[in-house]
């Protein structure tokens, strides 16, 4: 005797860390509008499913940072992290070790997701491909990326990424390109 179960459920149901690109390049085209809209359906998402969710702003260093748990997150926590203006140059370094990090000191963050949003392409240093390939293995940790624009290649980020989401400027053409990214996390 045999019997099949399915479903269309998303079985990763764990911590999500999202990494934003807050760079100067992010002006304009509406990029800095895409990147703040992933990071809020992500945190809806995080607080409809009682999940923690950690958020970065980045552009050469950690712009801000805030720890959302679900019982205690407020709008004016959302406003505040999402309304961070653009500026800078852009490294991927600084982010992914924080994202790191963040996976091995905060107990509620264990095993999370790392969403990365950005338009930009950076290096990656090896010490941190490795680190993340590490996580990846032991924690089943899961990178993506979500790039915004035409111009955002993601090759930086190939050799980590479990998954790269491409949009480009136009919302009312890429909404639907989000909506497997939000299934997945």
């Amino acid at each position: 005797m045999q019997y099949e179960l399915s479903g269309t459920e998303s079985l990763t149901k764990g911590p999500v860390i999202v990494l934003v690109d807050e760079s100067g390049s992010m002006q304009g085209n509406g990029k800095q509008e895409w990147s703040k809209a992933v990071a809020l359906a992500l945190l809806t998402l995080a607080t409809q499913q009682k999940r923690t969710c950690f958020l970065a702003g980045f552009d050469v260093s950690i712009r801000h940072e805030h720890l959302f748990r679900p019982q205690t997150m407020t709008v004016d926590d959302v406003c505040q992290a999402l309304t961070a203006a653009c500026s800078g140059g852009t490294d991927f370094n600084v982010p992914l070790r924080r994202a790191l990090q963040v996976l091995h000191a905060e107990p509620a963050m264990n095993q999370a997701d790392i969403v990365i949003v950005t338009d930009g392409e950076a290096t990656i240093d090896d010490d941190v491909l490795v680190a993340i390939g590490t996580a990846q293995e032991k924690a089943n940790v899961h990178l993506y990326g979500v790039l915004i624009g035409r111009g955002a290649s993601g090759k930086s980020l190939k050799p980590v990424a479990t998954t790269l989401y491409r949009v480009q400027e136009a919302p009312q053409q890429d909404s639907e390109k989000i909506a497997p990214l939000l299934a997945q996390v």
